[in-house]
Parts: C-alpha cells; structure tokens; sequence
C-alpha cells in the first residue's frame, strides 16, 4: 500500500482566521452531581421507545447529538489519504471502512448527549485538517411518540460526506437499545462513492448502575463502483467478558449477491488498533485511537470531543444564534451547574416542543433552513433499511456565514446567550 501524497488545501482554508489553541479537556465542575438512579427514571417505560424520556441530569454528557456526531470527524485525514490513491483501488477501500468505523469508540461512553432541540445546528471548521462540517437537526414531530432527524453535510478538498439519522431508543428494563439509523454517504472528486449505515448499540447494566455498552451487528461499507462490500461484524463479549473479544472488530469483503469474496481482511479493535491483512500475506495498520496522555478525562472525553463545545475566541461572532455551543443547558452540565442545568434544560426543551406542536396543528410545520428534501414525500420513509437520504443540503451556510448574515436564523435559545 503506496503511501499517499499530503491532500491539497481546500480554497476556503485561507480565508479562516489562524488557528487558535484549542483547549484538550473540560473545565473543573463547579459542584458535585447528586446520586442517582436511571433504573429508577425508567422502569416505568418498559418495552417503550424512550428516546424523549427525560432522564436524571447527572445522565447526560456536555453535547448533544449534533456534536457528538462530529466524533468521527477526528479522523477525516483517511478519507484525504483515501483520495490519494487510484478510483476504485482496494487500498482506498480498506481506509473509508477504517474511517468508517472510528467513531464506535465514541459510543462506549456511559452518558447519553442531550437530544438536538428543532432547527438547532452545529458547526465544525478544522482548517488544519481542511475540513468543515455543517449540521443540522432537520425534522422534529411529537403527533405519534418522537420523531427526530438530523442532517450533516461535510467536506475536504477531495471528498464530500453527507449524513442523516432517526435514532430511536427501545427500553427493555435491564438494558435499553439504542436504533443508531445512521447512514453515511461519501463521495470524492473522482466520482467514486460509497455508503454504510450505522446500526443498533445496546447499553447493559441499568439496574445496578454499572453501564456497559456494546455495539451489534454489522457494518458494511459499499463500494458501489466496485460492487464489493467491506462487510465489518462486531464481536459480541461472551456472558462473562471473555478476555480478548472485548470490542473486536472482523472485516471481509462480500459481493453483490451477498457472498463472501477472496481478498483483504480486517481485524482488530474498534477502540484501539485496526489492521488489514493483505492477500500477498502483508498486514498494514489502518488506524489507532488516539487517547489523552493523561487518560479520558471528565465523562471519558477524548482532547478532540473536549474541544467540540469550545466557545474559541472570536468565535462566537460568527456563528448563527442556532449553534448548539449557545444552548445554556449544555453549557452548565459542562461547567459542573448540574441543578441550575435541571432547570434550564427543562425550559428550553419545553418551549421548543410546544413550538413544534402549535406549527403542527397550525398545519405550517417547522422547516429546516440549510437542509431541504429531496422530494416533499419522502418523508413516509424511515431510516430501519438502506443508505439513502431524504435530505440534501441547500449549499447556503458557508456563505451566510462568510457575510455574518443570520437576520432569517431565529434565536432559539432566546436570552440565554
């Protein structure tokens, strides 16, 4: 496997201010986060989706699930390194699935992010590695349980990533699972494409309080111009954590009628090290996760999520009042207020929700701003199958946001910020 030549700089790169030091943990909390009980928050809810239940604030992580999104994005230097090598080369193949799979280690982690609030966004702009990425929380309707949608839309100089997900959860007393329904879709400058979803994680242990998460099933990555698949199973622990299988990782390549084909194999540990094992015997490390020197800090951040809901300066003067940096129950979890975030948290999403619900009965539902359908119908299809998305973005943010012009974004977390 040639190593690849340095990706070229996107041109919007040097239109950015310089770089500034980005911080690599959270502040000290401010106090001590009471005892509590998840079992007893949700054993009221068995057999329900729960993706809306409101749980105990000590629960939850210092992100919502548009930032936490961007965990993977850590590692977007294999897709530049992937549009180095030729269209439709195995090479290419085996680091889109190493990128593919970076962020399950993310998902280890035993709190849950805050659920996106209607037309919350996110932005992440990482001139260094030439890459930015816009999010979007796109549909939200409460008429039948809870329905929440989300969009992305990222880019390098050689590559495009566009994302969607309907994450559902299912509570079923002892642990709850949780429907990632996240889809992927890659594209470089070459016109090559590929695609993978995200599938099902389960967290174990509620009663006792001893969370453990897991990760199910598999995830494949199409090559679509290839007609192959890097079809990557996890390896579920055994009932008592059998050592060694603890978060292993196996990838094989099957082919357009679902058989397994000769070829690179992958093995390894989605929170540690993946390798590829070459047909001609060689093997080739594709990724290692990267840890603090010091270890995990407070909720087991890594320095790059750490930095995530940073309010860098002169940042916050460009970024539109819907940011998720802005949202004040976010940003007390992460400053240790934990009962003021309670309450805080409480407000905002009410408020929001009721605002959803009125714009539904009013029969004007609330409307994405830089994400839009791809046709006024496809919103009767779910996310359970397949890799196609409903949403596409409208290409508008980066330019309002180059002239600071958000007149048209509301200020949905109002006088907090």
């Amino acid at each position: 496997m040639a190593g690849p030549s340095k990706a070229p700089q996107p041109a919007w790169v040097v239109e950015e201010p310089p770089v500034t030091t980005r911080r690599g943990a959270l502040p000290d909390p401010q106090e001590v986060c009471k005892p509590f009980s998840l079992w007893a928050a949700l054993k009221g809810l068995i057999g329900k989706d729960i993706l809306d239940a409101p749980l105990p604030i000590g629960q939850y992580c210092p992100l919502t699930e548009l930032q936490f999104r961007c965990d993977e994005l850590e590692c977007t230097r294999l897709l530049d390194q992937a549009a180095q090598l030729p269209k439709e080369s195995m090479e290419r193949l085996l680091l889109v699935a190493a990128f593919a799979q970076s962020g399950f280690a993310a998902g280890l982690r035993p709190y849950k992010c805050l659920n996106p609030v209607a037309g919350e966004t996110f932005e992440l702009v990482r001139p260094e590695q030439g890459m930015r990425c816009v999010l979007e929380s796109v549909h939200h309707d409460y008429s039948r349980g809870c329905r929440i949608i989300n969009a992305w839309h990222a880019e390098g100089a050689q590559w495009v990533l566009t994302g969607e997900d309907e994450p559902k959860v299912s509570f079923w007393g002892s642990s709850l699972d949780m429907h990632l329904n996240w889809t992927d879709n890659l594209t470089f400058s070459d016109g090559e494409t590929f695609s993978w979803r995200k599938g099902t994680s389960n967290c174990g242990g509620l009663i006792t309080g001893n969370l453990v998460v897991n990760h199910k099933g598999n995830l494949d990555v199409h090559a679509h111009d290839m007609g192959v698949t890097m079809r990557m199973a996890f390896k579920e622990p055994g009932m008592f954590g059998k050592r060694g299988s603890k978060h292993e990782l196996s990838g094989h390549l099957v082919d357009s009628n679902n058989k397994k084909m000769a070829g690179p194999t992958i093995s390894g540990n989605f929170d540690g090290t993946l390798t590829a094992h070459l047909e001609d015997g060689s093997q080739r490390k594709l990724w290692e996760k990267q840890y603090p020197p010091t270890g995990p800090g407070r909720f087991t951040f890594s320095e790059w999520t750490a930095s995530l809901n940073e309010l860098a300066q002169g940042q916050r003067g460009r970024l539109p009042p819907t940011d998720a940096r802005f949202r004040p129950d976010v940003r007390a979890i992460e400053e240790g207020r934990f009962s003021e975030a309670e309450s805080i948290k409480k407000e905002l999403t009410d408020r929001v929700h009721r605002k959803v619900v009125d714009a539904h009965k009013a029969g004007q539902p609330l409307q994405p701003r830089w994400f839009e359908l791809k046709t006024p119908d496809c919103l009767t299809s779910s996310l359970a199958n397949g890799t196609e998305q409903r949403y596409r973005f409208k290409g508008e943010y980066w330019q309002a946001r180059k002239t600071g012009d958000w007149a048209n974004v509301p200020d949905i977390y109002e006088a907090h910020h």
